[in-house]
């Protein structure tokens, strides 16, 4: 049973050391791709996300690392820890997922008057239209946001010669806020997967001390 406990535990952890460093990753991908819109809102809440992201990477290869390192060595000191750690990391994402789909509204009218402000300030409009061509979409409500001025060529799909009022993209308003709502459900799935996951581990790492104390 103990061995049973032993190896689990450590499979469960290497998942997490995977799944650690594809965080890292996609964070330094996301950061690098939103470079191109820093110009269009504060670099500071540009990059928070991403960051967010790579910290988060950084603690779960961390922490997955001393739940692997504990269950070989059978130490129960770094079980401990990494119990511990768990309990922590368990009730942060809890505590994260809890504001973010409470405060919902608040993201929704943040992004909309973001991209309104956004829109408006002419200086930055290539790369609004950077922004538009990534999202597949048009303005801030549609082709009418440049009316009277010509719809832009990023307004269409990139195939086309001219672009016309029949043929351009929906609002970005609507198109982000879309987006952000659909990745807000899946990563809130999958957050109550991890949570369970970690919560799992975490009996797991106590059981495996246990019967090392046992043993001692």
């Amino acid at each position: 049973m103990c061995s049973l406990v032993k190896y689990g535990l450590f499979a469960v952890n290497l998942i997490f050391a995977l799944a650690g460093l594809a965080l890292l990753g996609v964070g330094i991908a996301v950061l690098l791709q939103l470079a191109d819109f820093s110009e269009l809102v504060d670099a500071a809440y540009v990059d928070s996300i991403p960051v967010v992201t790579i910290v988060l990477g950084v603690l779960t290869f961390l922490i997955a690392f001393f739940g692997c390192c504990g269950a070989i060595k059978e130490n129960g000191c770094l079980l401990v820890t990494y119990g511990i750690f768990m309990l922590v990391l368990a009730s942060g994402k809890i505590y994260i997922s809890v504001v973010t789909f409470t405060n919902w509204n608040n993201i929704y009218d943040a992004v909309t008057d973001w991209l309104t402000e956004a829109f408006r300030d002419t200086t930055v409009r290539e790369n609004y239209h950077g922004l538009e061509r990534t999202f597949s979409c048009c303005g801030t409500v549609g082709y009418q946001s440049y009316l009277p001025e010509p719809i832009p060529a990023s307004c269409c799909p990139e195939n086309l010669t001219s672009c016309t009022p029949g043929d351009t993209f929906d609002g970005c308003i609507q198109v982000i806020s879309s987006f952000l709502e659909t990745y807000a459900e899946v990563i809130g799935i999958v957050a109550i997967v991890v949570i369970v996951v970690e919560v799992m581990a975490m009996f797991l790492s106590f059981c495996l001390c246990r019967n090392v104390s046992q043993k001692e």
